[in-house]
């Protein structure tokens, strides 16, 4: 992977998380996990390219400034998402007591 393949790289991941971030503020969470594949496969691209550090002090600036990006727009995500997931924990936690008190005294049917 040579540099300007690399630093189309880093723009594309940095398109994806942009499009991620907007969907986690629109609420819509299945566009962010189906995001989040399209944002690993090219990440995972990257890396096993392992590509040389730029020696243009331009790209190297480029790529500093997309990958800052990036970590701005995962923070906003995982901000965003914190709620959501708090909510699961909790309605999972709910299922789980529940669970525990059918085991417990088994289910019961009212008679008729």
């Amino acid at each position: 992977m040579n540099e300007q393949q690399t630093l189309e790289a880093y723009q594309k991941i940095h398109g994806i998380v942009e499009r991620m971030a907007a969907a986690a503020r629109r609420d819509e969470w299945d566009t962010v996990i189906a995001l989040e594949h399209e944002c690993r496969q090219q990440v995972d691209r990257l890396t096993a390219h392992q590509p040389p550090p730029a020696a243009d002090a331009v790209a190297n600036r480029r790529k500093a400034a997309l990958i800052r990006e990036i970590l701005d727009y995962d923070a906003e995500i995982r901000r965003l998402a914190e709620p959501r997931l708090a909510n699961l924990e909790a309605m999972l936690e709910v299922i789980g007591n529940q669970r525990l008190l059918k085991r417990a005294y088994g289910a019961t049917t009212p008679n008729p």
